[in-house]
Formats: structure tokens, sequence, C-alpha cells
């Protein structure tokens, strides 16, 4: 038995810890860092000074069962992470694995029935269902790649269906991928939009494409209407860069997607396409407010000048997509926030 005097913790912090009964190195090795912060005058920097005293000698603290678990995506421990549910074909498993999770494979992975993959969408004969440990934050964004990636192709079927016999051509240029949370932070400081429209070639307009499950008015709406348009100031000014950099008018456009049942899994379906110019964008502006237990702020728009997506031929026919492209050339983006 090793005493504890023989790490040379100093006095004040041996006479705690004979304080509250230890003697040997073993018995402060049996610890965990939890229990010994109830210690009374034992702090973090005492116990970071005991893990390193023991580092030395070949001992460390005991592991704390009830400590919290650590987000695979964002790599640090936090009290909302917990086993995460997803229905993912094989290819996107390995995507997952290899490219946001760094490699950490799934804790649990069954092949269940065919289904609706829960990211590419796809269906696929050898479902799995996989689990992961994930914070509050990053299962969400893990569950709404798919429904954005449903929208991105929704759009591209309306665009080919009203558009295919025209000079009008839409590109894709940002499709939506999970990635590692520090490889997100990192390519937000790039702004970008979803797509670019080419007419004979030349690009004329973009598009950035936001996705929910309410409509904005309509004949036969599907579900609840929105009451207000919500889009975060980052994305409002990653707009504005986007339009300043390109030099090219960037439109808004919501997708309405919903969720339609095909157990075991969940299938979406996309109902619903609008568009609005930036110029009626920025007038329908109403306030801003920081959204429900996030610390991002939300400009808020009136939702009565977005247009069907039915209006976007007559809109550029007709010339006024011209004018909305001259309007810009001449005076630049208006703000989109105040």
């Amino acid at each position: 038995m090793v005493s504890v005097k023989s790490l040379g913790l100093g006095k004040a912090l041996e006479r705690r810890l004979e304080n509250a009964g230890f003697e040997t190195v073993e018995e402060l090795a049996s610890w965990n860092r939890r229990e010994l912060g109830s210690i009374p005058g034992i702090g973090p920097k005492s116990i970071d000074r005991l893990e390193e005293a023991l580092g030395e000698v070949g001992l460390r603290l005991a592991d704390d069962p009830l400590s919290p678990y650590e987000c695979v995506r964002e790599g640090r421990a936090a009290w909302d992470v917990r086993l995460c549910s997803f229905h993912l074909c094989e290819r996107c498993v390995e995507e997952w694995t290899e490219g946001a999770f760094r490699g950490e494979p799934p804790l649990f992975d069954a092949t269940v029935l065919s289904g609706s993959c829960q990211n590419c969408t796809q269906v696929a004969s050898d479902l799995h269902l996989v689990q992961w440990l994930l914070c509050g934050n990053c299962e969400r964004v893990a569950q709404s790649i798919g429904r954005s990636i449903a929208a991105e192709k929704y759009v591209a079927a309306r665009f080919e269906e009203a558009f295919g016999q025209s000079l009008l051509e839409l590109e894709q240029l940002d499709q939506p991928v999970l990635r590692a949370h520090d490889a997100q932070v990192l390519e937000r400081k790039t702004p970008s939009i979803d797509f670019m429209i080419h007419e004979d070639g030349s690009p004329i307009a973009g598009i950035e494409l936001k996705t929910g499950r309410s409509h904005l008015g309509g004949w036969a709406p599907v579900g609840a209407r929105m009451a207000t348009f919500q889009l975060d100031h980052g994305d409002c000014d990653d707009i504005r860069a986007v339009a300043d950099m390109e030099q090219i008018v960037v439109y808004l456009f919501h997708a309405q997607v919903i969720d339609r049942a095909e157990p075991p899994t969940t299938r979406y379906e996309g109902v619903g396409l609008w568009w609005i110019d930036p110029f009626s964008f920025s007038e329908s502006y109403q306030t801003s407010r920081t959204r429900p237990r996030e610390t991002k702020i939300a400009a808020h728009f009136s939702t009565d000048r977005f247009r069907p997506f039915e209006e976007l031929e007559e809109h550029w026919q007709s010339g006024e997509m011209v004018s909305v492209r001259q309007r810009f050339e001449e005076r630049g983006l208006p703000p989109l926030y105040r």
C-alpha cells in the first residue's frame, strides 16, 4: 500500500484527503471525479492535480458510471446526449460512420426489413436499424438531412416539369450532407446557396431553399398554414454574401415536406413549393427574436407575398425576373432584417 503523502500533493490537499478518510493511493484511485468533488474544499483544480499525480504512479481515478455520455459527432460530453435510432441503408451507415462520426461505428446495428433510408431517402432492401450517442442538437441535424434531400429532389422534379422544354436549367450547388461538427462549423464560414438557375448556359438567379412541414397557402393545401416565415440572421447574411460575391439575385424558396408512414420507416414527401424575390422578402420583414431554447436570432416575415411555384414560369416569361435582376444591379440586395 502506498501512502497518499507520497504523491506530493501539498499539505492543504493532503489534510483534506486525510480528514475524508483517505490513507492510501489505492483508496484514492477507487473514487471518481464526481465523488471526490463532494468532499469539502476539493474542487476541479484539486481533482486535476490528483489525476496528474496518480498518473505519475501508473494509476487513474475510477470511471463514473453516471457521467454524461459523449456525443459521437461533437466529441464532447453533455447531459442531453442519448441513444438515437435511425433507419439507414448500408451506404449511408458507412458514410455517417466514416464522415460525420469520424470512424465511430454504431453502438447497435441490425438489418431490418426494406424501407426508405432516413438519410438519402432511397428505398433499400438492406435497411439497417442503427444507434449512436448524440446530443439533442446533433440528433436534430441528423434527422433533418433526409427531409432536406427530399425537398431538393422535389424542387428539381418540379423545375424539370415546368421548364424541361425551355432554355432554363437548374444546377444543384450544395447537397445536404451530415458532416462532423467541426467540419460543419468550418463550412459555415463559406456562404453558399442551394441552386443556380441558368438561361441558355448563363446564370440568371440563385435559389436558397428552406424546408418545413407547413404550407404558405394556395389551392387544397396540406396541413397547417405557417403563421410567419422564420429565417436565421446567419442565413440572411449568407444570402447577401452570395449575392454580393456572385453578383446574382437570390430568390428564397420554401418546400413543404411531410411525413408518410411506411413501417418500419418514414418516407418524406414534397407536397408544396413557394418562392419570393429578395425585394418582396425584405418588404415582408416584421421583427427578429431569439429562437426558443437556442441562441440564434431569427427574422420573422409575413407570408402573404410568397407565390406558388406555378407562377414562376410567368414571372420569367413576362420579363418580371429581368426587372428584379435590373433592380438588383442598380441597388444591390436590400437588407433582409433590421
